[in-house]
């Protein structure tokens, strides 16, 4: 869990939490909440537990160097349940992977034809 979750972030969530994976053979996953006293059971901290300023600096730094090393995975959703399920997460890859095909077969049917765009001429009839 990010150290960094922004309130906004965290209301929609409905507050701390971790995903879950549903299972089968997709890499679909379910957000299940957490207290906050449940997620410390597991070991891990947030910014707002810190007491000084360098912790919380120190964790931020250790947080984006893990990012930056490859070993931590995006998760998206989306919400409004167009494309995929509202209520399933998916790895970046995964998640932008069927944004993509969706949108390019949307656009895809959408695209007229080129005989139905360019008129055709005969002659002798206007």
């Amino acid at each position: 869990m990010p150290r960094g979750f922004g309130q906004r972030l965290l209301g929609a969530m409905k507050g701390y939490g971790v995903l879950t994976p549903l299972g089968g053979n997709g890499p679909a996953c379910h957000w299940r909440p957490m207290k906050r006293a449940e997620i410390r059971r597991l070991g891990v901290s947030d910014a707002g537990d810190a007491d000084d300023a360098d912790g919380v600096e120190l964790e931020g730094l250790a947080e984006e160097a893990l990012r930056l090393s490859g070993k931590t995975e995006a998760f998206f959703r989306d919400p409004s349940g167009v494309v995929l399920p509202a209520d399933r997460w998916y790895p970046r890859l995964v998640f932008w992977g069927q944004v993509k095909a969706r949108v390019t077969k949307a656009l895809a049917e959408a695209r007229p034809t080129a005989m139905s765009v360019v008129p055709v001429y005969r002659p002798g009839v206007s």
